[in-house]
């Protein structure tokens, strides 16, 4: 039998930033922790009590009374999601013990990711073990992936949809991707981003099918959250204002700490220029405006010229760095591009061909993965670091095509099919 290769240098620089980062945080907290006398969790920025599952538990008070005349009237903090994760968080509520049900789906959809990635490098030669420890212990240092099970958001609903509805469309099932990109665009708006994919493929069909299953599936849950659907779209509108206040308007330093949107630099300087926080309304609907016409300038310019592994990198960047409100949690949405691009280093190991950029995407990973000073509660710039991170990938991926025979089989490359 063929002996087992080995991991490609640049994933093990990779591996071993990340191993090095996570370990001198935990040094950094223990120290800190055992100097100060502090008690657990030590400063961390996970497991405190007081958040542990927040965002799902917020709204329990409401949805126990899901599909009731007191339902609207029943939440002590107001619902801020659109109407179709109503429908999916009510669902959940209906079991008697939501928290463990929602752990329950993340941890199978964690170890569905897991399989499939760990397949994706046995397939190329890793030796099996290998392959275990490098990914299980990649997913163990994905902050974003802590945060995101930590909090327990609706967010994880998003993930797994998009993600399956990308996938289908780069296995050129065409329909099912744009159905569920459909459908993770009804519950978050930016997913619908990814349909880029479809447009750059020409599949118009399939893409004007996804609009219209955004649209439909988000009247149904209206309908379904009652008592009508203009009633429930304003009792969601309320919940959208909280959030323009607590997160798009608000100057205040914690409520940037997690959100790695470009539209924090922007809100930021606009004050800084206008000496007032007056300018914070027209200042972001100037910023959506502008953010839409530049992505829908760069696709047709730039992205859907692209290999299509630099279109899934380029069109989930934007997704996570363009929107007015982008949390820590968002961005999980980056795995699967990430585990793409391990999978074509490998392949690009292999043939002995030198990709430019390459490492240079890694760096980025490295940043916006990294649990960085989050360990010890240190907020300060991580977000920042990460919004600079997201441009500086984007930058490359819109500069350095990556072909891939795997993702483009009639382009000319070196590397194996899946």
């Amino acid at each position: 039998m063929p002996a087992d290769v080995a991991l490609p240098p640049i994933l093990r620089r990779y591996w071993l930033a990340m191993a090095l980062l996570t370990g001198l945080s935990v040094l950094y907290t223990a120290t800190k922790a055992a100097l100060y006398h502090l008690k657990f969790p030590y400063g961390i920025g996970i497991l405190y009590d007081d958040s542990l599952w927040g965002d799902l538990l917020v709204f329990r008070p409401g949805f126990l009374h899901f599909r009731t005349p007191q339902f609207w009237q029943s939440f002590e903090y107001p619902f801020t999601y659109p109407a179709p994760l109503g429908v999916v968080l009510g669902l959940l509520f209906r079991f008697a013990h939501p928290v463990k049900v929602y752990l329950a789906f993340e941890v199978a959809a964690v170890a569905g990711a897991a399989w499939w990635f760990v397949r994706q490098l046995t397939s190329r030669g890793i030796g099996a073990a290998t392959a275990w420890v490098f990914t299980l212990s990649t997913l163990a240092m994905t902050w974003p992936l802590l945060f995101l099970i930590d909090t327990a958001n609706a967010e994880g609903f998003v993930i797994l949809t998009l993600a399956l509805g990308v996938y289908a469309i780069l296995k050129d099932r065409f329909w099912l991707g744009a159905i569920l990109i459909g459908i993770a665009g009804s519950m978050k708006f930016f997913p619908l981003i990814l349909l880029g994919l479809l447009l750059a493929r020409r599949r118009y069909r399939e893409f004007a099918a996804a609009l219209l299953v955004a649209a439909a599936v988000t009247i149904a849950s209206l309908a379904i959250l009652g008592p009508t659907i203009a009633e429930a779209q304003r009792q969601i509108n309320i919940g959208f204002t909280l959030i323009q206040n607590l997160y798009f308007f608000t100057m205040k330093p914690d409520a940037a700490a997690l959100d790695h949107s470009l539209w924090v630099g922007v809100r930021y300087a606009a004050v800084y220029v206008a000496r007032s926080t007056s300018v914070l309304a027209p200042a972001l609907r100037a910023y959506i405006l502008v953010a839409a016409a530049t992505g829908v300038t760069l696709f047709f310019t730039t992205i859907r010229k692209l290999p299509t592994l630099n279109a899934v990198l380029a069109l989930t960047t934007c997704a996570v760095l363009l929107p007015p409100l982008s949390l820590e949690y968002t961005l999980v949405h980056l795995l699967l591009p990430f585990a793409l691009l391990c999978a074509y280093a490998i392949d690009m190991g292999q043939s002995g061909a030198a990709i430019k950029g390459l490492g240079a995407c890694f760096g980025c990973f490295i940043i916006l993965f990294n649990i960085e000073t989050f360990l010890s509660n240190r907020l300060t710039y991580a977000a920042e670091a990460r919004t600079l991170a997201l441009i500086v990938l984007l930058w490359i991926v819109l500069r350095h095509p990556f072909a891939w025979t795997t993702l483009d089989p009639t382009n000319l490359g070196s590397a194996e099919n899946a």
